[in-house]
């Protein structure tokens, strides 16, 4: 069995295809995805597709470009990480390369997340460090 552990289904360009493209993975071996949130208003809509496809599961947090629309909540993290179809929190991290957000914002998001999740969280945890030394 091959597991996809990061995809970004609620991406628009998937709207009206997921059926036969899950059903090709599925043909090809692929029987189970973590499509990961880049917000926490995308993780609703992550959270909608889990619910209606057995394959996929979530990965919630916030993606470094993101750190500068996106305050981090640790209660709404919580909330988020105790669906059943939540495996990780992620894709979090920093990412230097495309400059979206200041690196201090990324950081200080990257922190809280990591902190919350030594507090309180017990899934795993999808980092992503591009061009971040």
């Amino acid at each position: 069995m091959i597991i996809d552990t990061h995809a970004h289904y609620d991406d628009e360009q998937f709207e009206g295809n997921l059926d036969s493209l899950f059903e090709e993975m599925k043909q090809n071996g692929v029987h189970k995805i973590i499509t990961c949130a880049t917000d926490f208003s995308a993780a609703e809509k992550v959270l909608e597709l889990c619910e209606k496809y057995e394959c996929l599961y979530a990965a919630v947090g916030i993606y470094p470009h993101n750190t500068h629309t996106c305050a981090f909540d640790e209660q709404k993290l919580k909330e988020l990480t105790s669906n059943k179809k939540v495996v990780a929190i992620g894709e979090i991290g920093l990412d230097y390369y495309y400059d979206d957000s200041p690196k201090s914002v990324q950081l200080e998001s990257v922190e809280k997340q990591i902190i919350s999740y030594l507090k309180n969280i017990s899934q795993k945890a999808l980092f992503t460090a591009f061009q971040a030394h």
